[in-house]
């Protein structure tokens, strides 16, 4: 989302739709006999992540920068997520990335037995919002109050959900049944991993934003949290 910002998008981070916390959070797996311990030992392995440049190569590259190493110590391979299992029980991975919105895919994988964790991404980075649905600016500048209402009622959907979390396991499982997948994965959801009312902070924002400054992907000063965070009532143009 900074970088689509950054590159010229006008776009405002309406609400975190997913985050990390003690509860819900990514984990890096290894074969139970896996010579790997550390965050120090993932140097020269193969990582599989769900796609580049997003949150689990990022958590790789701080996890990398916090034992100081470089950030391309680790290799990064492409994998989706039904196929995340297979290639780690194969080796054809040294290490398996489960991001937090695949818990149905870890639930499988951790039951299945054979693995342990090395480090997950709360060790990393804290307890911090996720992906950000977006809207245009332009847009909550000429509809304030549709602009409103939709953050609104997403977030009375999150704090449901997280306040019903039986409730919510029925509802994913009769989405992937719908989609002909497995719905009873659904059992290993943890949730949503957001604050009440899917409240976001600055620091969701310019945690991100001071990586990719350090990293001299994004010109320093020129964003911050308080241009990019959704508050309704405010339509800023910068």
């Amino acid at each position: 989302m900074i970088n689509s910002i950054a590159g010229g998008n006008d776009f405002v981070a309406a609400y975190p739709s997913n985050g990390i916390n003690k509860d819900v959070k990514s984990v890096f797996y290894v074969l139970e006999d896996s010579p790997i311990k550390s965050i120090a030992d993932i140097a020269g392995k193969t990582i599989s992540v769900n796609t580049l440049g997003a949150h689990l190569d990022y958590t790789v590259r701080e996890a990398l920068h916090s034992v100081g190493l470089p950030p391309d110590a680790a290799k990064l391979v492409v994998v989706p997520g039904p196929q995340l299992e297979q290639t780690l029980r194969s080796r054809q991975v040294d290490i398996a990335g489960l991001g937090y919105w695949q818990a149905t895919f870890a639930g499988a994988l951790v039951a299945n037995g054979g693995v342990r964790g090395v480090f997950n991404d709360t060790d990393v980075l804290g307890e911090i919002a996720g992906g950000f649905v977006v809207l245009r600016r332009d847009f909550i500048a000429a509809n304030p109050d549709a602009a409103r209402n939709f953050v609104d009622q997403s977030a009375r959907a999150a704090d449901w959900s997280r306040q019903n979390p039986d409730e919510a396991r029925k509802v994913l499982a009769d989405i992937l049944n719908k989609r002909g997948e497995n719905g009873e994965l659904a059992r290993y959801w943890t949730g949503f991993g957001l604050r009440e009312k899917a409240a976001a902070t600055d620091q969701d924002i310019d945690f991100w934003v001071s990586i990719l400054e350090r990293d001299g992907r994004l010109p320093k000063g020129k964003l911050k949290a308080a241009d990019i965070l959704y508050r309704a009532g405010e339509t800023k143009t910068n």
